[in-house]
């Protein structure tokens, strides 16, 4: 059977103060490591705003020391609207022109019966005899070279 409720009692209360105790270091672990972390995080904020600021400052630097470009130095002689006009202004000029190019009939130069610039069509006959005669050819090069070169391998071994 179970012990009396006296020693029950004091059993429960043991096991709570146990719990109790576990959960009280719980709770301390876990603000220390919020501390931990807390610290952590503003230690990389500092080392990233430091980065940042020397990122900002060698931009700024250099910016400073280097010779002005030729676009910076129209732009600080010409007023920027004006700059823009001028770049809207030759646009207009390409529109206009390629409108221009648009509305002009198509011009064909004929020499004789042929038309310049464009190559006649060739018979398909005639395509593939003038490329059997270049194989022929490659094929009867290739047997007159190798009959010579033997011819005269032939005549330097003889006189050796």
């Amino acid at each position: 059977m179970a012990g009396s409720t006296d020693q029950i009692d004091r059993e429960i209360a043991e096991v709570r103060g146990s719990i109790e105790s576990r959960i009280v270091e719980l709770r301390q672990r876990g603000q220390r490591r919020i501390r931990e972390y807390r610290r952590i995080a503003l230690i990389g904020l500092g080392v990233a705003g430091g980065v940042a600021v020397v990122a900002v400052g060698g931009y700024a630097l250099y910016r400073y020391t280097r010779p002005p470009s030729r676009r910076e130095r129209i732009e600080r002689l010409v007023p920027a609207g004006a700059l823009r006009r001028l770049v809207d202004l030759a646009r207009l000029r390409q529109r206009v022109e390629l409108a221009m190019r648009r509305e002009l009939p198509a011009v064909r130069l004929y020499v004789g019966d042929h038309q310049v610039g464009e190559k006649p069509a060739k018979p398909r006959v005639e395509v593939i005899a003038v490329r059997a005669a270049r194989i022929l050819g490659t094929a009867a090069g290739s047997a007159l070279a190798g009959n010579l070169a033997k011819a005269v391998t032939k005549r330097r071994n003889e006189a050796a």
